[in-house]
Order: C-alpha cells, then structure tokens, then sequence
C-alpha cells in the first residue's frame, strides 16, 4: 500500500456503506423511484422506501450513500434528483445489467474518493501480494489517520464491510474482475485474503477516466502529464499498471473516437495527454456512444 496523491481530507467523500453492499434492485429502484419522487429517502417517506427498495431504515443509508458518492443521483433532503450520470443509465440501462454501467458506477466511486471504497483501488497495487481482510482494514485505518479523517475505527471497519461484501461472488461489482479471493491457506484458518487483478479494460474507459480525473482535478488544463494522472490513480482504478496504460494510450492514435477526445504525447522521459474537448459534454458524449455501440461487454 503506497497512497496516492489526496492533498487533504477535505477531498475524501466517506462512503457510508452501514456494512451493505450494494444492490442492483436499489440502483433499479433509485432510477425508477427518484424520477417521480424526489423525497423518496427522506424519514417521512421510510415506508414508500420500504416497500420501492425492499430495505429498511439502516439500509436507507447506504442505498442513500453509495448513490450519491458514485454521482448516480444528487441532491438533499426532500430534493434528491437523478444526475447525469442517472438519467444516462436509466435511459440506456434501467435494469442496470450492463457492464458499462457497474464499470461508469465503479470509475465515479474512484474519482469521488468514496473512502475506504476509493482506496482499496488507489492505495493498493495491481496484482500485489495478497492480504488477509484483517491486513487490509489495518492499511485503510492508518490511512485514515495520515489523512487527518475525523472517523472512528470501528466507523471505518463498518463503512469497509459493504466494500468487502460488494465484491464477493454474486455481486455484480465481483463480475468486474477487479478482486480476486480466496480463503487463507493458514492451518484452521477461514478468514478470507484478497488481491488487486490485473485487467485489460477497454480504451472508451481509460479515455472516460482520464476525462473525469480532468474535470475534477486538472479542469481548465489543456494539457496534463501522465504521471500526475497517474498519482490520482488513473491506472490503478482500471486495474492497469502504469506501463501497460501508457501502451493503451500510445495506442489511441489508432481509434477515431478516442483520439477525438485525448492526445497521447511521449518524448524521452516526459509524457502528456492533451485534451481536446472538456467538461461533462464529452462525459456524457462518451457514455451515450459506449451504450449505443455496446463496446463495453462482461469478460
């Protein structure tokens, strides 16, 4: 675990998981429900909740918070709308079945630094050595403390344990193939270990992140270099290592619609990506021709 580049806490968006996955049906029922009614998750509306999202009040939080920390919707209170990003889905994908959709959910977890969600993918390295769970909630605690977050141990173990549970065999984060598990091979031991994979995404998502890095981070920049990208976790979010990402973009020259969006530059030791279009346009641009095209399949 070697961090990544969060110059404060002020940048971390804690993810309230209530130690629940997430659920297809809540992102189903949030796209359906949030449209026609914008209090759906408030108190006074528990038992409309209910009966939409088949969850009770604890789970009203995280179904709450990991809609809004992966920008699916948006708002507060009695006026929560369906973002973006929502409205995309739900339009292309209502069922959310497609891998576009849980790959578009993960990238804005990342991007957001929806803690410790964030940081299982941008502190630790892609086919790194594997960790027992335990081993793995002790990094993310001590995160925590070099990052200054006013979050108490058993807070952040508890917000851990929806993440964990995410990836498990029969959610569909797990089909992402971004964590592999296994049981640990220690004698009377059924505590399960866990490692980052590494994976082969396609180019619309490595063009897709670098666009969303740049809308958070770098907006009003023509042009970035790769390494400062890379230290926001551009690679690691992917499931990519630094080298092989930099061959994908080498390679972007190749695809019309990629190169209409970003511009790979390497000259010796100095790398950058130049971005020709900016903002949510191209954002919303790219989503609308990944879901027309169906470039983006399940492995």
């Amino acid at each position: 675990m070697d961090g990544y580049n969060i110059m404060d806490s002020s940048e971390i968006k804690p993810l309230d998981t209530q130690s629940f996955p997430i659920k297809k049906h809540w992102i189903e029922a949030a796209l359906r429900e949030v449209r026609s009614n914008p209090s759906i998750f408030s108190k006074s509306n528990l038992s409309e909740f209910r009966k939409k999202f088949l969850a009770g009040a604890n789970q009203n939080t995280a179904a709450k918070n990991w809609l809004l920390r992966s920008e699916l919707i948006e708002g507060a209170g009695k006026n929560i709308k369906l973002s973006d990003l929502g409205e995309c889905i739900f339009r292309e994908d209502p069922h959310v079945n497609s891998a576009l959709s849980w790959w578009l959910f993960h990238i804005h977890l990342c991007v957001n630094t929806a803690f410790p969600y964030s940081s299982l993918f941008l502190s630790f390295d892609v086919d790194g050595n594997w960790m027992l769970i335990n081993e793995v909630k002790e990094s993310l605690l001590l995160e925590a403390k070099q990052l200054g977050l006013d979050l108490a141990d058993k807070t952040i173990n508890t917000y851990f344990s929806g993440v964990d549970a995410s990836f498990r065999p029969g959610q569909m984060l797990y089909l992402l193939a971004l964590i592999e598990r296994r049981k640990s091979k220690q004698e009377g031991s059924s505590t399960w270990m866990i490692r980052r994979t590494n994976v082969k995404p396609n180019r619309e998502l490595i063009v897709y992140t670098a666009l969303l890095l740049h809308r958070r981070y770098f907006r009003g920049q023509s042009t970035v270099g790769t390494p400062d990208l890379l230290k926001r976790g551009f690679g690691k979010m992917l499931g990519m290592r630094d080298t092989d990402l930099r061959d994908q973009l080498s390679e972007m020259r190749y695809d019309k619609k990629c190169s209409s969006m970003i511009e790979y530059t390497r000259k010796q030791d100095l790398d950058n990506i130049h971005f020709r279009v900016q903002g949510s346009s191209p954002l919303q641009n790219l989503r609308e021709y990944c879901y027309k095209t169906g470039a983006i399949k399940w492995k």
